[in-house]
This record gives structure tokens, C-alpha cells and sequence, in this order.
């Protein structure tokens, strides 16, 4: 009985190791990242970029109209004629009605401002912050001058390159895009 399990084991580690005999193992190592993303952006599948990002936004969004009448319809003290199977199965149906009749063209432009208002958090965020910081350095308090200093000066320089290399990233990022 242990001689028969012995060699299964070896059968099974020819088999495991027949993909190394046949490419490096090394290259095969390297082609795993790029298997995962690969696998990530869903281009195995043979989809242009549009088809599968509207299939995504139509998976996110049935999921977010689930969960959100799930947690209205399921809650004994908001609506008190459901219990929670026909919670799941009304929300279910309503959810899939929402992502399937959905036009791709408004889910892309709800992709397109969502994304847009991230980019201004995004970008703007940093930069207000730092504006208002280079505004507000020296601040003085309760009738104490307001004296800038060498340090309050470099502060604000460090601030100012700090600014310009957000700007300049932004930039080389439009151009790689193409914007």
C-alpha cells in the first residue's frame, strides 16, 4: 500500500513539473505578474475596454442597490410587511431590474463624474492644503507679530517645489494619456 502512494506522489510531482521542463521556470515566475494583471483588466476574455467596464459598473451597481434595499426592506422597523427572505428576494429582483435595463451610455457617464470628482479630490486636495498652509505659516497669535523667519521662508520654499511636483506629475500624466 505505501509503495503504491510513493509513486502516485511521483506521477503527481512529473505531472506538476511538466510546464518547468518546458519554459524556465524563471520566466514563468516573471509572467505571473503579468497573468494577474492580465486576469484583473479582464482582457482573456477577448472584450474591448468599454464592454468590460460597463459589465463591472453593472456588477457594482446591482450590488450597491442590493445592499441598500436589502438594509431598507430587511429592518423590522422601516417597512414592517417583509421579513427578511422576501427582503432578499425583492431587493434581488429590483437590483437586477436596475443593472440590467440601465443604459451603457449613463452608466459611463456616471463613471466619468464619479471619476472627475475624485480627480479633483484627488488633485485638489493636496494643493488647497498646501495653499492654505503657505497662507497661514507665519500666523501670529492674539496681537503677537506676525515675523517670517528663515525657517518660516524654507517652509514655504519646500512647499512651493512640492507644489510644482504635483503639478508637473499631473502633467506628465495628461500627456501619457493623451489629454
Amino acid at each position: 500500500m505505501k509503495l503504491k502512494r510513493w509513486w502516485t506522489n511521483i506521477v503527481f510531482l512529473v505531472l506538476l513539473t511538466l510546464p518547468f521542463v518546458q519554459a524556465s521556470p524563471l520566466d514563468t515566475l516573471r509572467n505571473v505578474g503579468n497573468r494577474i494583471i492580465m486576469m484583473g483588466n479582464l482582457q482573456f476574455l477577448g472584450l474591448n475596454d468599454t464592454v468590460i467596464l460597463t459589465s463591472l459598473m453593472r456588477i457594482m451597481l446591482w450590488i450597491l442597490v442590493f445592499t441598500i434595499l436589502f438594509a431598507l426592506t430587511s429592518n423590522e422597523h422601516i417597512v414592517h410587511f417583509f421579513n427578511r427572505k422576501y427582503a432578499a428576494i425583492v431587493s434581488g429582483i429590483i437590483a437586477t431590474m436596475a443593472a440590467f435595463f440601465l443604459m451603457d451610455s449613463l452608466l459611463l457617464l456616471i463613471g466619468s463624474g464619479a471619476a472627475t470628482i475624485v480627480a479633483f479630490v484627488l488633485i485638489g486636495g493636496p494643493v488647497v492644503g498646501v495653499g492654505y498652509l503657505l497662507w497661514r505659516i507665519p500666523g501670529g497669535e492674539h496681537g503677537h507679530a506676525n515675523e517670517e523667519h528663515a525657517g518660516h521662508v524654507f517652509l514655504k520654499l519646500c512647499l512651493c517645489v512640492f507644489l510644482l511636483w504635483i503639478l508637473g506629475a499631473i502633467k506628465y500624466h495628461l500627456i501619457e494619456l493623451g489629454a
